[in-house]
């Protein structure tokens, strides 16, 4: 059994030093694949020399997924690894949490990709956000507004009982920040779709695993740590995550024309009121 560690990095100069050497400490992990989307930094420099790393230098910035696919077809192909374990730089995880994964991705056939519980340094446990079922249109959609979040909370999301269990739980889609992949499995159904540059990768891989008869697992048992910086998202952020949820609603979830036309008014509310909601926070400051 070979297992691949896939980082997609751009211009992440700030975590990306530490998070490869913690990554190649890890005694579970075969090799190391940096894939680097067109960084302006110099970031990837500092690691090239590392043990275990091989740095691969994509044509274009073409999103998380795209670098991603780079990996695994690398992984794939000529590592002939058997298991990729895909991680934001940001994210620390310990040795034993990377152990526990593989050991549930060879414990079932139909297991594809599993993944441990987020939390971050102001949390000890996120678990609504590490996992979420496949959702409908209208939930998918609401999800994005911050008062229809929260009328339709309950039914967008699992129970929190679902979450205390010490066994892992079969989910929709787990949090794309740091998973463990069994590579044939992800590239029978395609891996990233590539039209998605940012967002909404996880509902994708979770509908097409869905689809091909795979399972998704969340290990509510152990954790990884995301050092990610919350801020106010800005309306390019959000522009960005329009156009993926729009995509994802016309190409996976076969929304309609009507369905289509609210989609996109919905998020020029959002949008607009993003916008106005930064001005009053800069004003404030």
């Amino acid at each position: 059994m070979k297992t691949a560690a896939i980082i997609v990095n751009h211009n992440n100069g700030d975590v990306l030093f530490s998070k490869v050497q913690s990554t190649c400490a890890c005694s579970c992990i075969d090799a190391v694949i940096v894939v680097d989307n067109k960084s302006t930094d110099n970031s990837v420099e500092a690691v090239a020399g590392f043990d275990k790393v091989t740095v691969l230098y994509s044509d274009k910035n073409g999103g998380y997924g795209y670098g991603n696919n780079i990996g695994l077809k690398y992984a794939d192909e000529t590592l002939c690894a058997d298991y990729a374990v895909i991680s934001n730089p940001d994210t620390e995880f310990s040795d034993d949490c990377i152990r526990e994964m593989l050991r549930i991705l060879s414990s079932g056939k139909d297991i594809a990709v599993c993944a441990p519980v987020c939390r971050t340094p102001e949390s000890s446990f996120e678990s609504p956000v590490s996992a979420w079922p496949i959702r409908s249109w209208h939930n998918e959609l609401f999800e994005h507004g911050p008062i229809m979040r929260r009328i339709f909370r309950k039914s967008a999301n699992y129970p929190e009982s679902l979450f205390s269990s010490r066994d892992p739980v079969c989910v929709g889609a787990v949090l794309g920040s740091c998973l463990a992949v069994n590579i044939k499995k992800l590239r029978e159904v395609g891996c990233y779709d590539e039209n998605i540059f940012l967002y909404c990768e996880e509902n994708i891989i979770g509908c097409k695993l869905k689809e091909h008869g795979c399972n998704t697992m969340l290990l509510c048992n152990i954790s990884y740590l995301h050092n990610h910086k919350p801020a106010l998202p800005g309306t390019d952020q959000i522009r960005t995550l329009r156009d993926s949820e729009l995509y994802y609603f016309e190409n996976y979830l076969h929304a309609g024309f009507i369905k289509m036309l609210f989609s996109r008014l919905f998020f020029a509310i959002v949008i607009l009121e993003s916008g106005i909601i930064n001005i009053l926070c800069r004003k404030k400051s």
